[in-house]
């Protein structure tokens, strides 16, 4: 038997403020579509401290909405005027602020800044919709780097206005309606479907489509479009289900149409929140195949978006790379021989070749940990009395 329990590694706050006080359904409905919002930013981001700040029509002040890993006394209580402070440039400016290092930040004073959040590097993003300022997204204390680059940058930029759109959504709800529980459910299901895939090595795989995307030409708004894609592309597999997706066992041929209609799950789910159709298009058509074999519409070479043909090729390596039920763990050396043999059946040639050619100049820094046979082999030596061996992983 199998029990699978997910528990929430930080915990949003909620100003009580944006509650509505007299309706339980409401103020749980609010409270946690704020929750997903900020969550889905620090998952997206990678880090441990993010706020979502919106400007007050009242009083025309920024004010802390939700935030993950603040003093709940900071987030009810913090008051930020147009043009002071980081967030208030960003709001007043309407432009991204990016601090690599704050004792090194001229434009900083590092003893006297409204972000509070105790790290040397940060960023803030302005949220636009309809060419109106609405908010800022702020970030902090990365958790798998010192600091944050540009590439942060494009990718939160990317995002803040999708959730722009959602607070857009937000603010028009009055009764529980169709287009606020579609929003909700998306964000929910990206977070969800992060348990179906194996996320080991994401921050290595990101920094590999930077590099790709830069030498396939990409513009920085481009590459970004192409991390966030990479963010959402499976959130279809939240709703296949964990006993279909993570089973030991070879597919029956219903299970397999499930898995299949994960494309279109995905593509669906991000209607309610997407406004670029080549994200969308992106999402569905991941597994289509070079060579026209693959899912849901058998397109074939360029007829498959760009996007698309990249991803296909990333979603491969990530699972060779990973643990799975269904198979072994490849090495990067071996996954990097699957992905040239499949080099223009499943793969178009060219991204193919340049997703290799990135990958190994980056094979140190993916470590992809010891295989469950390299687990099995040190504990039974262990017990055994013996020695761990000096393999790859076998400690």
């Amino acid at each position: 038997t199998k029990f699978v329990v997910v528990i929430p590694k930080k915990q949003a706050i909620v100003r009580s403020h944006v509650l509505a006080p007299n309706d339980t359904m409401r103020r749980y409905e609010i409270e946690r579509y704020l929750e997903l919002l900020v969550e889905m930013v620090t998952e997206l981001l990678n880090v441990k401290k993010a706020s979502i700040m919106m400007i007050d029509r009242d009083t025309g002040e920024l004010r802390i909405e939700s935030a993950i890993g603040m003093d709940e006394e900071i987030v009810e209580n913090a008051r930020v005027k147009l043009g002071e402070g980081i967030s208030g440039r960003v709001a007043l400016e309407r432009r991204s602020f990016l601090v690599s290092d704050i004792d090194d930040d001229t434009r900083v004073n590092a003893k006297n800044n409204d972000f509070l959040y105790n790290t040397r590097s940060f960023l803030s993003v302005p949220i636009i919709r309809s060419e109106e300022v609405v908010g800022v997204i702020n970030v902090a204390d990365p958790d798998s780097k010192p600091a944050f680059d540009t590439g942060d940058r494009d990718l939160l930029e990317v995002f803040a206005i999708r959730v722009g759109e959602a607070l857009g959504k937000l603010e028009s709800f009055v009764v529980k309606s169709q287009g606020f529980e579609g929003v909700r459910t998306a964000f929910k299901s990206m977070l969800d479907a992060k348990r179906y895939v194996d996320d080991q090595g994401t921050d290595v795989m990101r920094r590999v489509l930077v590099d790709v995307a830069d030498r396939l030409g990409f513009t920085g708004e481009e590459a970004a479009t192409l991390l966030y894609s990479f963010s959402v592309y499976d959130l279809g597999l939240a709703n296949v289900g964990y006993n279909i997706v993570k089973q030991p066992r070879q597919l029956t041929a219903k299970d397999r149409k499930a898995v299949e209609d994960h494309t279109i799950l995905g593509t669906e789910l991000l209607e309610s929140i997407e406004t670029e159709p080549n994200v969308r298009d992106a999402v569905l058509a991941h597994h289509e195949n070079y060579d026209g074999t693959g899912y849901p519409n058998k397109l074939s070479g360029d007829e498959i978006p760009i996007l698309a043909r990249i991803l296909r090729v990333a979603d491969s390596f990530r699972a060779l790379i990973s643990h799975r039920p269904y198979q072994k763990k490849y090495t990067v050396g071996e996954a990097i021989e699957v992905l040239k043999h499949r080099s223009g059946s499943f793969f178009d040639p060219k991204i193919a070749g340049v997703f290799i050619d990135v990958v190994q100049k980056r094979t140190d820094d993916f470590d992809t940990g010891p295989s469950p046979e390299q687990v099995r082999e040190t504990v039974e030596s262990l017990t055994n009395g013996d020695k761990p061996s000096n393999s790859r992983g076998g400690n």
